[in-house]
């Protein structure tokens, strides 16, 4: 299934399984196939996560509200760019954030150690589906901002 404008996807390479993980104001436990979050609707959001007894942890990521251009995903950054299909045409998408996940020290970490090639072939991979039994969709039904105080 393709990704609605406005959306964004959190991808979190090599996470652990049985960590707590949130975004926003809920969290969940992970399981064996988690790989982060979609969609995700526009805005700053607060993800956070905790493993074994560390100490809870977090970040925060922006969804842009008006994606109108293809993401191409750059090293050390979640800001996204804009790129050109072959014809020309401009390719609507959402926000992807990829972060990697460092099992020595249990902390996702805020820049990639990935080249922009792989960064790329990843987002691809998401638009083609690959990753959808990995991404737990945002509880929009749960969480709506509007009626927050």
């Amino acid at each position: 299934m393709p990704l609605a404008n406005e959306q964004g996807v959190l991808l979190i390479t090599d996470p652990p399984k049985s960590m707590e993980f949130g975004v926003d104001i809920l969290s969940y436990t992970t399981g064996d196939s988690f790989q982060g979050m979609s969609c995700i609707p526009a805005g700053f959001h607060l993800c956070y996560y905790n493993v074994g007894i560390s100490n809870r942890q977090g970040f925060f990521f922006y969804i842009p509200s008006t994606p109108t251009h293809a993401c191409v995903i750059k090293q050390n950054t979640d800001v996204s760019e804009f790129r050109h299909d072959r014809l020309g045409s401009v390719i609507p998408t959402s926000a992807i954030i990829v972060r990697a996940y460092d099992k020595y020290n249990e902390q996702i970490l805020a820049h990639n150690q990935m080249t922009e090639e792989q960064l790329n072939n990843l987002q691809e991979a998401i638009h083609r589906g690959q990753f959808n039994q990995g991404l737990g969709p945002y509880p929009l039904d749960q969480v709506r901002m509007q009626d927050l105080p």
